[in-house]
């Protein structure tokens, strides 16, 4: 008897901490943050939703697909008024093949695909509001504003108000990439360049990676990308470069970050063209010089910091705008735009160890100023992929890329 109350306790005493064990897993799951892929995922699924809030009065949002950006529904009369604002219009003919909730017409899918999630407005008929659905494809009548609202409410999915949370309002944006420690992409597709500060080089196609330039990258994307930020202008400043990149500061929350990238020797300031936060930036990236951190420490850029003036301007809207060439802080060599159409013997050695984007037609010879800045791209990718993926050199075939340019 006494080894079977033994045996009986043991057992029972196995299962106690068996279970234990998966409640501590559970909760660690469930309390985990969540990370930037999965914000952005957040957004992403409910793409073209009316979205309900379950934990608190049931207030209606409605999320763009085409910023991933959450608009309240609020009152009925406030729920028109977004309604007219995002929409966009459609012709009847158009229209027309999306059926309307309650008929047996399957349309035409394509049409409904392209449109699902999104408010259309009949440009030929008297703007009347219409929402296709985001899961069926079928199109209800917003109507008049208490129709709108009622539909609101009949299609509305409920969501946790920390998942609501990680989408942006109209006032943020998410961001969907990092392309450089410098420049990032938003969810609608518009690329930022951020101000006042330079980062070393990374992506450019004409020249070589920069020392630290990986090491910036993988900070920026740890500091922004999946996440929700605020974009400020600077009135000193032209709205976009030439290559129509949005020229702003990244907030989060009240966080500078080009501020903090400076702060923490992963950029400098960028002193060509000055803006309202060139000598903050300029005392901040002292600070970082004398604590020796990032870039700045000894070894880590072979030991140089040497910033050399670069004369190119990259902005056409404002002359005083942010410029796109950055100054070197690497001691590697560095490709030679105007001597690598001179010779293509040593064009082709020197683009051998160019990081050069050759993945894809990306490129044609308005995104350069020289024909010397083309060729080194386009010899480049003649090692790397083994044929002109840019088409670059026309149809001559002589070798010579985007003869046209200077």
């Amino acid at each position: 008897m006494y080894y079977f109350l033994q045996n009986f306790i043991k057992h029972q005493y196995m299962i106690m901490v068996t279970m234990i064990g998966v409640s501590l897993i559970v909760l660690t799951a469930f309390f985990a943050p969540v990370s930037a892929a999965e914000t952005l995922t957040i957004a992403q699924k409910n793409s073209g939703k009316i979205l309900l809030q379950v934990e608190s009065h049931g207030e209606a949002w409605y999320v763009n697909p085409k910023d991933l950006k959450k608009y309240s529904l609020g009152k009925p009369a406030d729920a028109f008024a977004i309604i007219k604002k995002l929409g966009i219009g459609i012709s009847n003919a158009n229209l027309g093949k999306i059926p309307r909730n309650g008929t047996k017409d399957k349309g035409n899918q394509a049409v409904m695909n392209k449109l699902k999630g999104k408010i259309v407005i009949q440009v030929q008929g008297k703007g009347e509001a219409w929402y296709v659905h985001s899961v069926s494809g079928k199109r209800y009548s917003l109507g008049k504003p208490a129709t709108a609202f009622a539909v609101i409410k009949k299609l509305g999915s409920g969501i946790t108000n920390a998942n609501l949370a990680k989408i942006p309002t109209e006032s943020e944006v998410l961001i969907s990439e990092v392309i450089d420690g410098d420049t990032v992409k938003l969810s609608d597709g518009n690329k930022v360049r951020i101000l006042a500060i330079n980062t070393p080089e990374t992506k450019d196609p004409r020249k070589l990676v920069q020392c630290f330039g990986a090491e910036a990258l993988k900070k920026m994307t740890k500091l922004v990308k999946g996440k929700k930020v605020k974009l400020i202008i600077d009135a000193s400043q032209g709205d976009k470069d030439k290559y129509g990149r949005l020229l702003r500061y990244i907030y989060i929350e009240s966080i500078d970050i080009g501020a903090k990238m400076i702060q923490e020797g992963y950029a400098y300031a960028y002193l060509e063209y000055p803006t309202s936060k060139t000598d903050e930036y300029k005392s901040l990236e002292n600070q970082a010089r004398e604590s020796k951190r990032g870039l700045w420490a000894e070894n880590v850029c072979n030991g140089s910091t040497v910033i050399p003036s670069n004369s190119t301007n990259s902005q056409t809207t404002n002359k005083t705008s942010n410029t796109d060439t950055p100054p070197t802080t690497s001691t590697q060599p560095q490709t030679d735009a105007s001597s690598s159409a001179t010779n293509a013997s040593q064009d082709k050695d020197a683009s051998s160890n160019l990081d050069c984007s050759c993945d894809g037609d990306t490129y044609n010879c308005s995104d350069f100023s020289t024909h010397a800045e083309a060729q080194a791209l386009h010899n480049c990718c003649m090692q790397k992929a083994g044929y002109d993926i840019h088409k670059l050199d026309g149809n001559d075939k002589d070798g010579l890329a985007c003869e046209s340019l200077p």
